[in-house]
């Protein structure tokens, strides 16, 4: 994998390009809150999380909320929101939604609140018990591709690799790793 050439930071998300012939910034404040922000790259326009109560609560305002046609929301509804910590997150990129694991005493206890467990489509899973010593809270899969990791064991833990990333199995066409 080679990156683009060029990179742009745009309201808390990097965008690559190969090529930036023209760049546009919004000049004005405005209702937007966009003031300073890339309005376009090339022709593509971006839109910027307005500045109002709901999205200045969640600490939102500013933060990308269009590319060209495809619309970025976020989780900014207080209450169970705020209690499963994933207010202020991504809520749906386009028409793939993200969701989190929501607030529950076994998921506090576990370490998972507020952890993403499903994107779209594709679920991601945690080690999340007490077996898993030295890897707990890490990604055991993500859809059909799974990871292993160095367990808690004498010579493990002479060689200081408890936890490390051992092993990834598995296929899925919807994920490219890299």
């Amino acid at each position: 994998f080679i990156a683009p050439k060029k990179k742009f930071q745009l309201g808390g998300a990097d965008v690559y390009v190969e090529s930036a012939v023209s760049v546009e910034y919004y000049k004005t404040n405005s209702y937007w809150g966009a003031s300073g922000q890339i309005k376009s790259i090339n022709g593509l326009e971006f839109t910027y999380a307005p500045d109002n109560s709901y999205n200045r609560n969640a600490g939102v305002v500013g933060k990308l909320a269009g590319v060209g046609k495809t619309k970025v929301t976020y989780w900014v509804d207080a209450g169970y929101t705020e209690r499963g910590k994933y207010r202020g997150k991504i809520k749906s990129l386009g028409a793939r939604k993200f969701d989190y694991e929501g607030w529950s005493s076994w998921g506090e206890k576990a370490g998972m609140v507020g952890r993403l467990i499903r994107l779209g489509e594709l679920k991601i899973g945690y080690y999340d018990t007490d077996y898993a010593l030295g890897y707990k809270g890490k990604i055991e899969s993500i859809g059909e591709v799974e990871f292993t990791y160095y367990r808690d064991s004498y010579e493990n833990k002479r060689a200081d690799i408890v936890g490390k990333f051992k092993l990834q199995t598995g296929y899925d066409e919807r994920l490219i790793i890299r």
